[in-house]
């Protein structure tokens, strides 16, 4: 598995590539339909294209540099798992 694949199959469904790109153009898409005017959509699919930058460009490439951790301190999800040290 690559490292890439890897890091969205510990993702929930909400987080997914497919949501965040569907949510997105949602969010666009909505924003052009109820509120026709380019200078109210404009910033809003501006503020998507930065989310999908950051979600979808940045986040990954930074898990997969190793410079995300999780709130214990641990870059790889697998390594917090102990072993077993009886005395």
């Amino acid at each position: 598995m690559t490292p890439s694949a890897q890091f969205w199959s510990h993702k929930p469904w909400w987080c997914q590539p497919w949501s965040i790109v569907g949510t997105g153009l949602a969010i666009g898409a909505a924003s052009l339909v109820l509120l026709p005017r380019w200078w109210i959509s404009a910033p809003v699919v501006a503020a998507v294209l930065a989310w999908w930058w950051l979600f979808l460009v940045l986040v990954p490439a930074a898990a997969e540099d190793g410079q995300l951790m999780d709130a214990g301190g641990v870059t790889d999800p697998g390594v917090n798992e102990s072993p077993d040290l009886d005395p």
